[in-house]
């Protein structure tokens, strides 16, 4: 398995771990409606172009995944999407290495925007990056 995917795939456990009433899957289509605990979808997102050092051959990647939380509109949106937030929050802060998958991982401030479903309940979704930062030996990940 590439650093790449053993990253992604560390990132999808701490999140599952993080929010255990949540679904949590990996690009997936946006949803058009949700459970009560919500949904997070890991998209892969961007790697970038990584910073080469010859002798050996290394690739320092800024790995950009996205994550999408979303949520059904309810009395309490803001403080459920909050608390999301924070759970996730603790459980990068309590493991930025990702169980040594990376060398660093970081999430970005979210966005917040209303989301409509065709015919379903309006949603709330939350935005974010999570830049994970690592070293492979090979170009591809």
């Amino acid at each position: 398995m590439s650093t790449r995917e053993s990253a992604l795939a560390a990132l999808k456990a701490l999140l599952a771990a993080a929010l255990p009433g949540a679904d949590v899957k990996r690009n997936v289509d946006v949803p058009q409606s949700v459970g009560p605990g919500g949904l997070a979808v890991l998209r892969d997102g961007e790697p970038g172009e990584p910073e080469v050092s010859l002798s050996p051959p290394l690739y320092a990647f800024d790995h950009r995944a996205e994550l999408e939380l979303y949520i059904e509109r309810r009395d309490d949106t803001e403080m459920v999407l909050d608390a999301l937030l924070a759970d996730i929050g603790d459980a990068l802060a309590a493991d930025r290495t990702l169980g040594g998958r990376v060398d660093h991982c970081e999430p970005t401030a979210p966005t917040l925007e209303p989301l409509s479903g065709d015919g379903g309940d309006p949603l709330r979704v939350a935005r974010l990056s999570i830049l994970l930062i690592y070293v492979t030996a090979s170009p591809l990940g």
